[in-house]
């Protein structure tokens, strides 16, 4: 018996099947679900309009986006694999590859402009966890540059005279590879100086840490950065360096009173 969950109240699905009026493609929080409307709902109901193609499982083909149906669903959670064996290798794999391959890409693109910029979150978090423990790295689907407001138009000219095609989404700046690519790839822009999430202002670019042919931020900044932030993400970033004597009780000191109570805060008790 598959679980279902009532989601009566006014979550959309996000595509649907043409050829299984009744199954529907909803996607949330990086997690797939296939979604049977109920009771059978007539395709009229479906305000449609063309989308990028999308295949499931090789079996059928998504190629509308359902935003009009507003009456009870329920929601099938995926149970089983659909994609197996090399396939699935080679999606993982290339999932890791492509994201490292873009911020390589970046991060040329700007050291030949000359623009100074810093690598920040997961990135800088792996470059320096890297120095320290090779195997405690964890991958990162995002790339995110920190830049001056000054230099954003800049910016721009030289990422889209590389290829990279400026997308401004909800008040943010990215790059991505295609126009019809997602947020999820791309390449992230924070400026220096705005408020991110009611904190603290984002830090300079300098001082920086030189990887060699990159540019980050120190080690000090790249903590306050995630102390500023402290998502769960930024939380498990956090704990990734206390757990390897990067960060202890000595930092307590280097930091204002709300991010060094949050810092004491992991500290007492780093499994969360």
């Amino acid at each position: 018996m598959i679980p279902m969950v009532d989601l009566s109240g006014g979550t959309r699905p996000t595509h649907f099947c043409p050829v299984e009026p009744d199954l529907l493609i909803f996607v949330r929080w990086n997690r797939t679900y296939a979604v049977k409307v109920w009771p059978n709902a007539p395709r009229s109901e479906f305000r449609s309009r063309s989308v990028r193609t999308f295949d499931w499982d090789k079996r059928f083909t998504m190629e509308h986006r359902a935003d009009g149906y507003n009456g009870p669903r329920r929601i099938l959670a995926m149970t089983e694999f659909t994609i197996t064996g090399d396939e699935l290798w080679d999606r993982m794999e290339r999932a890791v590859e492509k994201v490292n391959d873009r911020l390589r890409r970046t991060v040329r693109i700007l050291e030949a402009s000359k623009l100074p910029y810093a690598v920040i979150g997961g990135h800088a978090v792996r470059a320096w966890v890297a120095q320290v423990d090779e195997a405690a790295q964890r991958t990162t689907r995002d790339v995110d540059i920190l830049v001056r407001p000054a230099d954003l138009p800049a910016l721009i000219d030289v990422m889209t005279a590389a290829g990279f095609f400026h997308r401004l989404t909800a008040g943010r700046d990215m790059f991505v590879e295609h126009p019809d690519a997602s947020a999820r790839d791309a390449v992230h822009v924070l400026l220096c100086g705005r408020v991110e999430r009611d904190g603290d202002p984002n830090p300079d670019v300098e001082p920086v840490a030189r990887a060699n042919d990159f540019r980050t931020v120190p080690l000090e900044t790249l903590v306050a950065m995630k102390l500023n932030a402290f998502c769960d993400k930024d939380r498990m970033h956090l704990r990734d360096m206390i757990s390897l004597g990067m960060v202890d009780e000595a930092w307590l000191t280097r930091f204002p009173e709300r991010l060094s109570s949050r810092l004491k805060q992991l500290l007492d008790d780093p499994e969360g």
